[in-house]
Formats: C-alpha cells, sequence, structure tokens
C-alpha cells in the first residue's frame, strides 16, 4: 500500500496493455491512493474496524466514479477483503486468488510465504489459501519474520533498496530448502523491488505481478466490450 509499489502496479499494468495493443494503449485506472502513515499506525493499533472503514469508503468511491472491478492493491490489507466486498456491488478483484491459481496451476502445493508479520502471523492469507486453493503454508522461522518486516518497512516502503537486504532474504529462501516447501510467496507488494537482483534455489511466486497481470487482462476484457458495443 506504500506509493512505492503502487506506482509499480501502474507501469506493471499499463505496460502489459501497452505490449497487447500497442501504440498510445493504456488502462482505464481510477486510482485512490491512500496515505500510508495513516494505514500503517492502525495496523499497529490492530484497528482493523478503523481500516476496513478506510478502505470500504475508497471502495465505495471509486464505483461511484464508474470502476467496474476493485483492487486492494497489497497483501495485508486483505485481511478486511470481506468487509471491502460487501461495501460494493462491483467484484473485488483478490490477490489471494490469483496468487492461489498460479500456484495451483504450476501444481505448488506448499509454500512459505514472505510478508509482513501481520500477514506472516495471522491466519487470513494462509487459511485463505489451503481453504480456497489447497495450498498449504509453512511460516518462516520467528527471527526471519521480524527481519522481513523490517526490511519492507523501514526500507522497501521508503524508496530504500539495500543490495545486503537482498542477500540476507537470499538466506532466508536457503533456509526453507530442506523443509518441504515447494516455493516462496512474496506476500508483501514491496518485496519484489529486491528480487530482481536476489538468486534463489526455489521458485518465487511474486504476487505484485502476479494481481497486476490479472488486473490488466481484466482491462483489456472491459475494453474490448466497450469497442463491440
Amino acid at each position: 500500500m506504500s506509493w512505492e509499489s503502487s506506482a509499480i502496479y501502474y507501469q506493471l499494468i499499463n505496460r502489459a496493455v501497452r505490449v497487447e495493443l500497442g501504440g498510445l494503449e493504456s488502462a482505464p485506472i481510477i486510482l485512490h491512493s491512500l496515505n500510508f502513515a495513516e494505514i500503517a499506525s492502525l495496523q499497529r493499533m490492530s484497528d482493523w474496524d478503523k481500516l476496513a472503514e478506510i478502505l470500504s469508503k475508497a471502495a465505495r468511491g471509486l464505483q461511484d466514479l464508474g470502476a467496474e472491478y476493485i483492487a486492494i492493491c497489497t497483501n495485508t490489507m486483505h485481511k478486511v477483503a470481506s468487509e471491502v466486498q460487501n461495501s460494493v456491488s462491483v467484484p473485488l478483484i483478490d490477490i489471494r486468488d490469483c496468487t492461489g491459481k498460479a500456484l495451483q496451476q504450476d501444481g505448488i502445493q506448499t509454500v512459505s510465504l514472505f510478508g509482513t508479520l501481520y500477514t506472516m502471523q495471522d491466519s487470513f492469507y494462509t487459511d485463505y489459501l489451503l481453504r480456497e486453493w489447497g495450498i498449504r503454508t509453512v511460516a518462516p522461522y520467528v527471527v526471519s519474520q521480524q527481519q522481513i518486516h523490517s526490511i519492507i518497512f523501514d526500507e522497501l516502503c521508503k524508496g530504500d533498496v539495500k543490495p545486503e537486504s537482498g542477500v540476507l532474504i537470499s538466506k532466508l529462501v536457503e533456509e526453507l530448502v530442506s523443509s518441504d516447501v515447494d516455493a516462496v510467496v512474496l506476500a508483501c507488494t514491496e518485496l519484489m523491488m529486491l528480487f530482481h537482483e536476489v538468486p534463489c534455489s526455489l521458485p518465487v511466486y511474486d504476487t505484485t505481478t502476479i494481481h497486476a497481470n490479472t488486473i490488466s487482462s481484466i482491462a483489456l476484457k472491459l475494453e474490448a466490450s466497450q469497442l463491440n458495443k
């Protein structure tokens, strides 16, 4: 939800549309960018009711402006995805479904989630993947979880991409090689900023790219339906 990853989403979606349609084509997007400092503060206070209220209000505003689909461009805030979906009549493009589908298609059965502490330690993500997609999750070691969370909030959300943090993340992946884990899921939209240069011995699934690709595919279908009217 930091603007660092929001900018990446915007680029990925529009580039995919341009590749498909060529020329000056881009995706019709209505973007509501929230103040991440406020969001992060409420997360630390565990005030998820207030967070659900904020995101639901934003979603209703997007729908009122003509949005035909809604996407929450962050993993952690899918903790309130059901509340957001219930607040609007248009579909929510759930990042967990996009990721689960990609994993299932590749025959991945067990993954480790790298993300914020809220995502790694709560059940809203792990239970969903198991219930809806049959994907089992193995949590990184507790110390590793703290390190990942710190890299996300203290560095990546501030645009600070440190090579040494990439090396550390690579080592944390290596710790999982003997844990019957088939792949690592970057269940934080900022983590992909580190993984361009990180060698990994396990397959890595980037939820930012997976989610953005799904959104761009839907945008292309909407564009095609408009042209056919």
